[in-house]
């Protein structure tokens, strides 16, 4: 699955806030013994951070709308990437343990109505971990709510 020598972990590699924000993201799931079952990351983008994800555990279903990024996502993935927006594929009530969304609610057209769908995909006792950039070229915040 994972190539540690693809172009993503070339990018992922230098740069700090990358390597950062993942950092936190590992902290957070490991604090809640995550991922387990059936996990849903959405908006993969090339796959860097599924990867990192995938290799934690869990079994993971990776949602990409953008035909290119979901190609690159699957040739680093090596697992299909479903082409669609969370709100277009319409899961089962309930279908996933953890729900990841990192920097994505900033491109949804709607965000209370995305997150309306990720609470009804997300399993009673769930987990949803999102990130969004911070505006005005300020580095990154994160914050568990």
């Amino acid at each position: 699955m994972r190539k540690s020598h693809a172009w993503q972990f070339q990018v992922f590699s230098v740069s700090v806030r990358k390597r950062e924000k993942w950092r936190w993201i590992a902290s957070v799931l490991r604090k809640h013994t995550l991922p387990r079952g059936h996990c849903l990351d959405i908006g993969a983008g090339v796959g860097t951070l599924s990867a990192l994800l995938m290799n934690l555990g869990g079994a993971w279903t990776v949602l990409e709308p953008d035909p290119d990024a979901a190609r690159e996502a699957e040739a680093l993935l090596g697992v299909p990437v479903v082409r669609s927006t969370l709100q277009a594929q319409r899961f089962a009530n309930h279908a996933f343990d953890l729900v990841t969304a990192f920097d994505v609610i900033e491109h949804v057209p709607n965000p209370a109505e995305f997150l309306h769908e990720v609470a009804r995909v997300l399993a009673p006792g769930g987990f949803f971990l999102a990130t969004t950039p911070a505006a005005d070229d300020r580095p990154y915040v994160w914050r568990q709510v």
